[in-house]
């Protein structure tokens, strides 16, 4: 084949979707090292090279789904932990903040405004005008 298209591979996935996320992650093996099943001559790039070997059929498209399919499982299953890791160090952050607020005696800050205020509104500073 001198040229790869999307017609080529499509006989194999129909799903055009489809095809790209398996073209996709093809490409992301080869590039972590995985063996290139064409003969790369021109060193072309990988995402030509997954699309050959998908047009050509010589790759098992169901076992590429498989590991498609458990890798992006494992990799939102790590991003959750990350999420729900953060999430408890917020948690603990707010505690920490509700633990200094709670050190401060509420009532007696209420009581020393609420003071304050009854002075200012006393019988002796207010001035009645006739």
């Amino acid at each position: 084949m001198a040229r790869v298209t999307v017609e080529d591979c499509l006989e194999h996935i129909p799903n055009r979707f489809e095809l790209s996320l398996v073209a996709g992650y093809r490409a992301k093996c080869l590039m972590s090292g995985a063996t290139q099943v064409i003969d790369n001559k021109k060193n072309e790039k990988y995402t030509v090279v997954a699309l050959r070997e998908i047009g050509d059929d010589l790759l098992n498209i169901e076992e590429l789904k498989q590991n498609f399919k458990k890798d992006v499982y494992s990799q939102n299953h790590k991003n959750s932990v990350v999420n729900i890791t953060k999430i408890e160090e917020k948690n603990n952050e707010s505690k920490e903040k509700v633990n200094l607020l709670g050190s401060i005696d509420l009532d007696k800050e209420l009581d020393a405004i609420t003071e304050e205020e009854g002075k200012m509104f006393s019988d002796e500073n207010l001035e009645v005008k006739d």
